[in-house]
């Protein structure tokens, strides 16, 4: 049986004042630091997540302007077709054995093969 003296109401005193002081300066500070942590932690997830949503937008404009100017370049510039078979005629038109209907033809292949040339280079 426990019997109430001096040295068990010490204990208890001694208990109890041990709880206050170490909850006042050890657990308080502790707490209060990985809170600050916490928050801090949070604080940045947020500005990560703010600044991928503008990368993204970002991002998303700049695809948009460049198919503007692709577009812009595709409506702008003038057909190689064309140009390539200007030029091969008229080196063609030199080449006095070939009758009219062949140096059409070699235009035409010329003009191809040299527009595709320059497509895929």
């Amino acid at each position: 049986m426990i019997t109430f003296n001096l040295t068990l109401l010490a204990q208890m005193a001694n208990f109890f004042i041990a709880y206050v002081l170490l909850g006042k300066f050890l657990l308080k500070p502790v707490y209060n630091a990985i809170k600050k942590e916490d928050e801090e932690k949070k604080t940045l997830q947020d500005a990560v997540l703010n600044e991928a949503a503008e990368l993204a937008t970002k991002e998303m404009r700049k695809k948009e302007e460049w198919q503007a100017v692709q577009r812009i370049f595709q409506e702008q510039s003038p057909s190689t077709q064309s140009t390539i078979s200007l030029d091969v005629n008229d080196g063609i038109k030199k080449i006095p054995s070939l009758t009219e209907t062949d140096k059409a033809k070699l235009s035409k292949i010329i003009a191809s093969q040299v527009g595709r040339k320059v497509i895929h280079d």
